[in-house]
């Protein structure tokens, strides 16, 4: 499950990641690793077969784990970068001490440089109250090097969940230490929290939006209000003027109405970003617990532009907490200068019924969504949906994961072309 999945402009192909529990070698039952797959730009599988990434631990412990791959293109180096949290046993780090690491990945699925580098240190060592969960990567070919993100408990600066990054070199060396981006309430209070990074560059200006959802105290809000901020960053990482909320869900003071899983692109057409994420909202009808899709246009600046927190999914009838939007994930396609925005969804037409998962899809122009979402597959029981935009052969590939049996989950993709 949790893929995630970037394009190779100079191959035209994809490289799709995953986290896998897999019989190979002396691997146990539940011991999860992270893999790829190399994928044709006409959807056909090609390189090394479910190629193992990660290297967490002595193969055969159970206890240690690789979760939550992400995944970025390097167009200088024609190779890629996959960055995941685990709590391996590098440095003597205990069980359950997660960090972030990263592996170089070459155009042809074969792994470069060193295996498995550590790239976050959060708190002490042997300290599993300190964690890194959660990253995000870019790549940046103005300066050559990529930034991470992630969430994460440092005891030396602050007790609660934060957002922190590090710059690394294109052979994963890093430039300076982790550094902090975000600053949810007051600092030594640990219920208010910054939760699942999401970073974008921007190609024009050269630097870089990030987002996540966060339980925050600014204005009228209270605990366990989630709602989505962001931060701009430069090249080299230096803060751009301080944190902003984007979302607005249901009433400040209100902890019935959140917003969660906060994703972001950019678009060169308009040097603007979108930002769309998992709300829980009380517009045109709906209630508590009835989970939408909803977005923003933010320019490169940070200002909110057109409709504010525009809704872009309708999945049943709007009243009704049975049928819900979930996890968004963003592409844009230059050549239309549209978004893709897809999610995971309850839906009750073409014979969908009640807790039915489908990967549902809907493309958005510069400013306004087009009519209408339409269905990406036609399987069952489908999460995590995660999309790249092939700009040779102008298409997306979206991927899944499937679980045709429970807890059984494969990785699923599908091409289709822009409309």
């Amino acid at each position: 499950d949790q893929p995630a999945v970037a394009y190779n402009s100079a191959q035209n192909n994809f490289l799709v990641v995953w986290r896998g529990d897999d019989d190979t070698g002396n691997l146990a039952d539940n011991e999860f690793e992270i893999y790829g797959q190399l994928i044709t730009s006409a959807g056909l599988q090609t390189g090394p077969n479910d190629f193992r990434i990660s290297e967490v631990a002595d193969d055969g412990d159970a206890n240690r784990d690789a979760a939550n791959p992400a995944v970025t293109y390097n167009v200088d180096q024609n190779e890629f970068l996959v960055v995941w949290e685990a709590d391996d046993t590098q440095f003597g780090r205990t069980d359950g001490d997660f960090e972030i690491y990263g592996q170089r990945i070459d155009a042809f699925g074969i792994e470069i440089g060193t295996q498995d580098f550590n790239i976050s240190n959060m708190g002490a060592v042997s300290n599993s109250f300190s964690t890194a969960v959660n990253p995000c990567v870019a790549y940046n070919p103005q300066s050559d090097n990529y930034i991470v993100a992630w969430s994460g408990r440092d005891l030396i600066e602050e007790p609660s969940l934060e957002i922190y990054g590090q710059v690394l070199s294109t052979i994963g060396q890093e430039i300076n230490d982790d550094f902090r981006i975000s600053f949810m309430g007051p600092d030594g209070q640990s219920q208010f929290a910054a939760f699942r990074p999401d970073i974008a560059l921007n190609t024009t200006n050269h630097n870089y939006l990030v987002v996540w959802d966060a339980d925050d105290n600014t204005g009228n809000l209270v605990d366990d209000e989630l709602e989505i901020y962001g931060q701009f960053l430069q090249e080299n990482a230096s803060l751009i003027g301080s944190n902003f909320r984007i979302s607005d869900m249901g009433q400040d003071g209100d902890d019935d109405f959140d917003a969660r899983e906060a994703q972001v692109e950019y678009s060169s057409g308009e040097n603007q970003f979108l930002v769309a994420w998992e709300g829980d909202d009380d517009t045109d009808d709906l209630i508590d617990d009835d989970d939408e899709i909803f977005a923003q246009h933010l320019s490169a600046e940070g200002e909110e532009i057109g409709e504010n927190d525009f809704r872009i999914s309708d999945m049943g009838p709007s009243g009704s907490a049975f049928f819900e939007a979930e996890k968004p994930a963003v592409a844009y396609n230059l050549q239309a200068d549209e978004f893709l925005v897809v999610w995971n969804g309850e839906e009750e037409i073409n014979g969908l019924v009640d807790n039915e998962q489908e990967i549902f899809g809907q493309f958005i122009d510069a400013n306004v969504p087009q009519p209408g979402s339409f269905i990406v597959n036609d399987t069952f029981r489908d999460q995590d949906p995660a999309v790249a935009y092939n700009s040779v052969d102008d298409n997306y590939l979206v991927v899944w994961a499937l679980s045709p049996a429970s807890e059984n989950y494969e990785i699923y993709g599908q091409l289709f072309s822009p409309e």
